[in-house]
């Protein structure tokens, strides 16, 4: 049994619930305050707290807990053993060296205004920390398996990281340095970011590029297994990017030459053009 927002609006008594015994994903819900125990719910999300959480010993057996706009207080010590934990507001945080000695997996964090330090998260599996502007030194995260960070503003120097398996930079510092860690890395996401020289990302085995303007050779992807780009319209050509499994290319300008002879030599096992335009190409190509 699921019960989520749609079906639960509101729930202020929820001791009535313990006698649901069936249910294993409860979501979307609003609360006063903690739910009591509830040993058959597996996956809890909580969409928004009146007052603050004054007990949260009765999640440690969950497989995945998500607290989203709230800006409730929650002891984190009680997180620790959950797997997936996601809070998506964090301005409350100021303690989080709890996750130095974490069990968790997967950590999502966001709007940590007062995440200045990052060393306690050396141990997260996959970890994702999203529109914290106070953060700015990276390299503590060095060897994360699966690393997203976005809207972090201060973030300018990337020198530091490597040794991931996935790596995704959204909506970072413009004056970014240190691309050059990135050379390893097989799955990278890169959006509104300044690199020019995307030769630093020659292993990858997929690359995705939105809203790069400054890139315009984009032949050093040439052996990627997939490529998607969205948004760069500075790039001289495509037709080097033929021997690409999966290839995409989402609104983008292409500065040089690619007229329909060019087209057909793209041999993509996946190919996909939408509202691709170039001096070249009238009108504008659409797949």
């Amino acid at each position: 049994l699921s019960l989520d927002r749609q079906n639960v609006v509101r729930l202020y008594e929820m001791d009535s619930l313990q006698r649901l015994a069936n249910i294993e994903v409860l979501s979307g819900i609003w609360c006063r305050n903690l739910i009591p125990a509830m040993p058959g719910v597996k996956r809890l999300g909580i969409h928004k707290v009146e007052g603050d959480i004054t007990d949260a010993s009765n999640l440690s057996h969950l497989e995945s807990f998500e607290l989203s706009n709230s800006t409730a207080l929650i002891d984190i010590n009680n997180l620790k053993d959950i797997p997936k934990v996601k809070l998506d507001d964090c301005r409350q945080m100021t303690d989080f060296s709890m996750f130095h000695h974490t069990r968790q997996k997967s950590l999502v964090l966001s709007r940590c205004l007062r995440l200045g330090l990052v060393e306690n998260f050396r141990m997260i599996h996959h970890l994702e920390l999203k529109d914290c502007q106070s953060l700015e030194d990276v390299s503590p995260l060095y060897g994360i398996h699966h690393l997203v960070l976005e809207q972090c503003p201060k973030v300018n120097d990337i020198s530091g990281l490597g040794g991931h398996h996935i790596l995704h930079l959204h909506i970072c510092s413009r004056d970014m340095v240190g691309y050059e860690s990135l050379v390893h890395i097989p799955h990278i996401a890169l959006s509104a970011n300044n690199i020019v020289d995307v030769s630093v990302l020659r292993h990858a085995k997929s690359v995705i590029l939105a809203q790069c303007e400054r890139i315009v050779d984009v032949s050093p992807l040439a052996n990627a297994k997939i490529v998607k780009i969205r948004f760069c319209n500075s790039i001289n050509e495509v037709t080097s990017l033929k021997n690409v499994e999966s290839l995409t290319i989402w609104r983008g300008f292409i500065k040089g030459s690619l007229d329909q002879d060019q087209l057909s030599q793209l041999k993509n096992r996946q190919l996909t053009l939408r509202d691709v335009t170039s001096p070249s190409l009238n009108p504008k190509f659409v797949n």
